[in-house]
């Protein structure tokens, strides 16, 4: 092919690279600014897991595990940087099993608190929704919303990490302080083995 033919076959390719729009923007309403509660479906490489997530106010959150088995009926209390786990009321330290969702979802967690402030959300529009993108300690995540600013997923490339949140509920929110009965007694959920920090 002579050098001018070849030139002007790629001529309309580069002039169609140089016209694509940029992708749109939108503003959208603030749906994490308060209490709520959310089904979380847990991705992270082979691992899943499913718990109830709610959040109680800035820095206070609550987990209830209902899948895997070994993890079943656990419950994760965050306030600020303390985590507490309880079992039936029964207080232990944080189980070796539950460390890599616990870390996973406190990314989400600070994601979310972090966006709470501010009464309008911005991001790209997909199809899925709305992608507001931001830094978490451990890298660069995505969390899409609805048109309404109801979280929908939220995904950490640096950990493999995927997180569905379906049945969105706002709530009146508890008392962040509260803690599980029993809390700090030390004691282990019988029948179930955990493993201490």
């Amino acid at each position: 092919m002579k050098p001018y033919i070849r030139f002007f076959s790629v001529l309309p390719l580069l002039l169609c690279s140089g016209c694509m729009p940029a992708a749109e923007t939108g503003s959208i309403p603030n749906a994490m600014d308060g209490a709520f509660t959310v089904q979380a479906q847990i991705l992270s490489g082979d691992d899943e897991s499913a718990c109830t997530l709610t959040r109680m106010g800035q820095g206070a959150w609550r987990v209830e595990f209902s899948e895997p088995r070994s993890l079943s009926g656990v419950q994760l209390d965050f306030l600020d940087e303390e985590v507490t786990a309880s079992y039936k009321g029964l207080a232990f330290s944080v189980p070796q099993s539950a460390q890599a969702v616990r870390t996973e979802l406190s990314e989400l967690m600070a994601a979310v608190d972090a966006l709470s402030l501010s009464p309008t959300l911005e991001g790209h529009r997909t199809e899925e929704g709305i992608e507001l993108t931001g830094d978490a300690d451990a890298g660069g995540y995505t969390l899409t919303c609805s048109e309404e600013g109801i979280p929908m997923a939220f995904s950490l490339p640096s950990y493999a990490l995927e997180i569905r949140l379906e049945g969105f509920s706002p709530s009146g929110g508890g008392e962040p302080g509260a803690r599980s009965p029993g809390a700090g007694s030390g004691g282990f959920a019988p029948g179930e083995d955990f493993t201490s920090d």
